[in-house]
């Protein structure tokens, strides 16, 4: 119960039970810290029973001998007589004060003795949905109060969360790699200031010697595997498509490959593995999916990514929709693989990079990613955005590089404010800025700032630019509730193909979020694309204006677009089950 709660209880004792008077006792209400603790511990036990049942059977024993109440920032906690659990009154408001600056690499990260379930809250606050924790929790009171003060039912059915508890920890860490072999292995430690650097530095050592072992393992394994498949001429029938399940809105590669591929028909014939899930991510995970089947679809992704995972007599087919730019040299141990290009502009890209003709296909994008019918009008008169936005906050990495700093800032502040100053070139934007205030190309992560300020920045500039013009706006995607001045506008990331759907059909008109004449997604997308980049301010608003009136033009490059049949073209060893009138009427 909170300080501002009271439920007037009567105290019993032992005389009065035995007295024969009446006893009332008034029960606390539904919604009481007493019962939200039980609940979460209950749903939390529920969730955790299917991937650690042994874990399960241990914290339910665990007793709680404390008052659960309301901490002052409303989050669950528990007190012992007059004194809070660990000492704090706002658990999740110093959860988020203290983790503010997390940044995690990878996709799993190993937390080393939370001390409160806000701690873990506050982490996921700053993770993707990508991203996951495998909570280290020594003291086993501590974690029963981590699973009492808050639902990750969500997180832990995900994958998202796991733990490792108790005085032999160690053996349940070991235990959640051998049990989950599709979780990678963490990269980096999560810790709080209330973890000395002696302790974090005991535990860290633990964990990575487990982790460690845990890595050997897997590594054999997985040349156990190729080893076996290279040894197998292929012929399951079996296709492995490697197309993720989080939807990105600044990239719909992997949502459009696996609604062309993935369809019904071909359920028997078409294995999907989702690299974004926590439990199928691993490398092991690849490794394994690849040697059952006989042969390999990503986007944008290629086999040097996996070096010595996919066997050798398994071809890798990349289908190629982000640019010439991401196009490498073929794996020369990779003599099946073969590209599938967006657009047919970059074929000579990848015969400079040593692709030969014979491994190149077309693939445009397929008609409205393959999502939607052309069936389905609009239903709204919005000018849509879709892109995933940051906060555009200094990355900690280069807080003690001053130069690189003072360019980050630099560059928020104009591309905010004046999105169009980008032009069509944004590599060239960077080395101008990088000119202009003296920065050295040396050590400069220019995939930091192309990715994680230039173009969230650029993005928020033109929702700016948009408002202030009075235009019905529709911001797609995710962090921008987080932008004051947009927020009316933010429509929400969608969490499936299907809201996708529904969001765009809300849209006349897309803007395009890419300063790019490359094919892209927006263009397949049945809506009139106004691009801002190379033009300036009131051409920009002209453009917009008439495609929300219907008088635009949609101007769209005939490519032959995505399909089985010409993904199968590029795989002359592939013993597909479906007949050949099938294949080429896919391919039409």
């Amino acid at each position: 119960m909170s300080d501002n709660q009271s439920v007037n209880r009567e105290i019993l004792s032992i005389g009065k039970v035995f007295s024969g008077e009446p006893i009332r006792v008034e029960l606390p209400p539904i919604a009481s810290a007493d019962e939200l603790a039980k609940e979460r511990f209950e749903r939390n036990l529920a969730a955790i029973k299917i991937l650690q049942p042994k874990l399960e059977q241990w914290v339910s024993g665990i007793s709680v001998p404390m008052q659960w109440v309301f901490a002052r920032d409303g989050y669950l906690t528990a007190r012992e007589g007059q004194s809070w659990w660990r000492g704090c009154s706002v658990p999740l408001m110093a959860g988020r004060e203290m983790l503010k600056k997390l940044e995690l690499g990878g996709g799993v990260g190993c937390f080393v003795c939370p001390s409160h379930a806000g701690e873990i809250r506050a982490s996921f606050e700053r993770l993707a949905l990508n991203q996951a924790i495998v909570a280290v929790v020594p003291d086993p009171l501590t974690l029963a109060m981590i699973l009492h003060c808050d639902d990750f039912t969500v997180e832990i059915r995900g994958g998202r969360l796991l733990f490792a508890g108790g005085w032999d920890w160690q053996d349940q860490l070991a235990a959640v790699f051998e049990n989950s072999p599709g979780l990678p292995m963490p990269q980096n430690f999560i810790r709080t200031i209330l973890i000395d650097d002696e302790e974090l530095n005991r535990f860290a050592a633990e964990a990575q010697a487990v982790i460690a072992d845990q890595t050997a393992m897997r590594t054999r394994r997985i040349a156990l595997m190729r080893t076996s498949a290279e040894r197998r001429a292929p012929q399951s029938g079996r296709l492995l498509v490697v197309a993720s399940g989080y939807l990105r809105v600044s990239d719909l590669s992997g949502i459009s490959l696996a609604a062309t591929l993935c369809d019904e028909e071909s359920c028997g014939s078409i294995v999907r593995l989702d690299p974004d899930h926590p439990l199928s991510a691993s490398p092991l995970a690849v490794a394994q999916a690849a040697g059952e089947c006989d042969a390999v679809v990503t986007a944008n992704t290629f086999r040097t990514s996996f070096p010595g995972i996919v066997p050798n007599n398994r071809p890798w087919i990349t289908w190629v929709t982000l640019g010439p730019g991401c196009i490498v040299a073929p794996d020369p141990n990779g003599n099946l693989d073969g590209l599938l290009l967006a657009d047919p502009a970059w074929r000579d890209f990848a015969r400079q990079a040593g692709w030969p003709d014979e491994r190149i296909e077309i693939a445009g994008w397929p008609d409205r990613l393959g999502l939607f019918a052309a069936s389905e009008p609009p239903r709204g008169k919005c000018l849509g955005l879709l892109a995933d936005v940051e906060s555009l906050e200094v990355p900690a990495r280069l807080t003690e590089i001053s130069s690189h700093r003072l360019l980050w800032e630099f560059i928020s502040q104009e591309l905010t404010s004046t999105p169009l100053n980008l032009g069509d070139n944004p590599g060239r934007f960077i080395e101008q800025r990088m000119n202009k205030l003296g920065v050295s190309a040396e050590k400069f992560d220019f995939a930091l700032f192309l990715q994680h300020l230039i173009l969230p920045a650029y993005w928020v500039g033109l929702a700016r630019t948009a408002a202030e013009a009075g235009l019905p706006l529709a911001l797609i995607g995710r962090g921008w509730d987080k932008w004051p001045d947009l927020a009316d506008y933010a429509r929400g990331a969608p969490e499936s193909p299907r809201a996708l759907v529904e969001q765009i059909l809300a849209c006349a008109a897309m803007i395009q979020p890419i300063p790019t004449t490359h094919a892209h997604s927006m263009d397949m997308l049945g809506r009139p694309v106004v691009q801002p980049a190379g033009r300036e301010l009131a051409e920009f608003m002209n453009a917009a204006r008439h495609a929300l009136a219907g008088k635009a033009q949609m101007d769209r490059r005939a490519i032959p677009p995505l399909s089985i049949g010409r993904t199968l073209s590029l795989i002359p060893t592939m013993r597909w089950p479906r007949s050949s009138e099938e294949i080429e009427k896919c391919s039409d």
